[in-house]
């Protein structure tokens, strides 16, 4: 199947929630997580390191946005400046 072009919008939107994630203090790492050897999904997880979320590369950018946002939503990001766009996104996501 081909790929699809990449959306503008969504790649910025998604560039500006990763980014805010690392000013959180959480270690971002945007990676095929595709293996014989384990089975994961993209999320937040805590390693040695501290916070980490772990985003699958090979998910089209609108899924990686609701990860993202959806992980964020249970953070808490009041010392993080965030555009009001991204933070009403963020915000629609916790559950």
């Amino acid at each position: 199947m081909p790929r699809r072009a990449p959306d503008a919008a969504g790649e910025n939107t998604l560039r500006l929630l990763l980014d805010a994630a690392r000013r959180a203090g959480v270690d971002v790492r945007v990676t095929d997580l595709s293996g014989d050897e384990v089975t994961a999904q993209s999320g937040f997880c805590l390693v040695r390191r501290g916070p980490t979320l772990i985003v699958d590369a090979r998910l089209p950018a609108a899924a990686q946005i609701k990860i993202v946002a959806r992980e964020l939503g249970r953070m808490n990001l009041e010392g993080v400046f965030l555009p009001p766009a991204v933070r009403a996104l963020i915000e629609g996501t916790v559950e």
